[in-house]
C-alpha cells in the first residue's frame, strides 16, 4: 500500500509509512497556505469539471502517439497549469521539459497571446512533442534544446514549468535565477523524494514561497506536482 501512497521511496515499509504520513499531513497544511496566498489556485473539483473535457480528447492523442500515461504530465497537473494561465495570465513562460504539458500552454499563445520558451535536453522527446504540437495545429515556435536557451539569455519569466525527473538540480537552479520578481513556478514530479527535497532546498535558498499540490493535482500513480513563487 505505501508503494502506492509514495511511488519510488525506497527502504523499510516502516520509513516509507512514516513518510506517507507526514506527506499527506504536509499537503493538507500547504493546501490551506495556499488558498490563503493564493484563492484563486487553491481549487480542485470545479477546476477538473470545466477543464478536464476541454483537455481529454488531446490527452488521448498524446498518450496514444507520443508517451504512455505513467511518462506524460497527468491530466490533474494539465488542469491545474491550464487554470492558472487563465487566471495570472503570464506574459513571459519557461517549459524545461516538453511533453503534454506544452500543448497545453500553446493553447492560447496566438497573435497577442504570451510569449513561450519551451527546452528539452531529450533531442528525441522534442521531436516528438514539436511532431505532435504540428499535428494539434500549435505553435511550434520556440522550441528548442536546452543548450539552445541558455545561449539565448533570455530572463524574467512569469511562469516556469517544470519536470523535475527531466533534468539535473544544476540546471533547475540555472532555470529559477530566469524567474521574474512575483513569478510562478510549477514543478511537477513532485511524488519522487528526492527530487523534491533538492527543489524544495534550491526554493528556500531562493527565498521563495512553495506548497505542496499534493492535495489538488495528486493522481491515479501518486504523481504531483510543487507550487512556488518569488
Amino acid at each position: 500500500m505505501w508503494r502506492v501512497l509514495t511511488p519510488g521511496v525506497a527502504g523499510p515499509p516502516r520509513g516509507r509509512a512514516v513518510e506517507a504520513v507526514r506527506r499527506a499531513m504536509e499537503s493538507r497544511l500547504d493546501a490551506q497556505r495556499l488558498r490563503d496566498a493564493l484563492p484563486e489556485l487553491a481549487r480542485s473539483a470545479h477546476v477538473r469539471e470545466r477543464v478536464f473535457p476541454a483537455l481529454l480528447p488531446s490527452y488521448r492523442r498524446f498518450v496514444s502517439r507520443v508517451a504512455p500515461p505513467a511518462q506524460s504530465m497527468s491530466l490533474e497537473v494539465a488542469a491545474f497549469l491550464a487554470d492558472l494561465c487563465e487566471r495570472r495570465a503570464p506574459q513571459r513562460v519557461l517549459e524545461l521539459g516538453t511533453g503534454f504539458g506544452t500543448s497545453v500552454l500553446r493553447r492560447g499563445s496566438g497573435a497577442g497571446g504570451p510569449e513561450i520558451w519551451s527546452a528539452d535536453d531529450d533531442p528525441e522527446r522534442l521531436a516528438r512533442t514539436r511532431a505532435f504540437l504540428a499535428a494539434e495545429g500549435l505553435a511550434t515556435e520556440r522550441l528548442v534544446s536546452f543548450r539552445e536557451f541558455l545561449a539565448t539569455r533570455e530572463t524574467s519569466f512569469d511562469l516556469v514549468v517544470h519536470e523535475l525527473a527531466t533534468t539535473a538540480g544544476a540546471a533547475l537552479a540555472v532555470v529559477l535565477e530566469r524567474v521574474a520578481p512575483g513569478g510562478l513556478v510549477l514543478l511537477d514530479g513532485a511524488q519522487d523524494p528526492t527530487a523534491e527535497r533538492t527543489a524544495r532546498r534550491l526554493l528556500i535558498s531562493l527565498g521563495a514561497e512553495q506548497w505542496s499540490l499534493r492535495a489538488l493535482t495528486r493522481d491515479c500513480y501518486g504523481r504531483h506536482a510543487l507550487l512556488a513563487r518569488f
